[in-house]
């Protein structure tokens, strides 16, 4: 004698999709809010606030990964990094050391208003124009530059043989910041679709 219980597992299948991909959809929206909510923390704590190393900012990249395909959440996963070494070295402080020729350090005439290095002054010293080195010369380790209608020739670049960046990024102080928000934001998303799935499934009960 024998009872047996079969079940239909393409149904039970169609219920973990559904299960799986509305956490699919909550948990990609947790990542891009911590995301964002990390990115608006940074801007208020890092202490880079002007001069020419604001533009290596703009090269903090934050990426939302769904490597598993549409639907699954084991291949989400969310980055924070960047391939600046410059930035590194403002995270942790360091010093630059020149190998060679000295260091250009970029005075206010060699940046634009909003502390980047203007075009012509990107490529090393000795490929740049000609016609801009023209009006250049060096006095006390300063590259000069005469400008028409100026009496007083403006500084471009202040050549060093190294120079020191403190640590004053604060990307991980950012994160640590945190504390156990991010973990309670993917937290909340797995709330968020278990109603969702709750929902679902009342609905279908009072159609039927």
């Amino acid at each position: 004698m024998e009872i047996s219980l079969r079940i239909d597992h393409r149904k039970v299948q169609a219920a973990l999709d559904i299960a799986e991909l509305k956490f699919y959809n909550e948990l990609l929206d947790a990542m891009d809010h911590i995301k964002r909510r990390f990115f608006k923390d940074f801007r208020s704590r890092t202490r880079v606030r002007e001069g020419n190393t604001r533009p290596f900012l703009r090269r903090m990249q934050g990426y939302v990964n769904a490597t598993g395909g549409r639907g699954k959440v084991t291949g989400i996963s969310l980055r924070l990094l960047t391939y600046s070494p410059v930035l590194g070295l403002l995270e942790i402080g360091g010093t630059i050391r020149a190998h060679g020729r000295k260091l250009r350090i970029p005075q206010a005439a060699a940046l634009t208003p909003t502390g980047r290095l203007r075009k012509r002054y990107r490529r090393p010293w000795s490929e740049i124009d000609p016609r801009l080195k023209k009006n250049t010369f060096i006095r006390d380790d300063i590259i000069f530059r005469r400008i028409r209608g100026r009496e007083n020739p403006v500084p471009l670049f202040k050549l060093e043989e190294q120079v020191t960046l403190p640590a004053i990024l604060n990307y991980h102080a950012t994160w640590a910041s945190l504390g156990q928000w991010p973990e309670a934001r993917i937290e909340q998303a797995a709330d968020k679709a278990l109603r969702k799935i709750g929902n679902r499934k009342s609905a279908i009960a009072n159609r039927q």
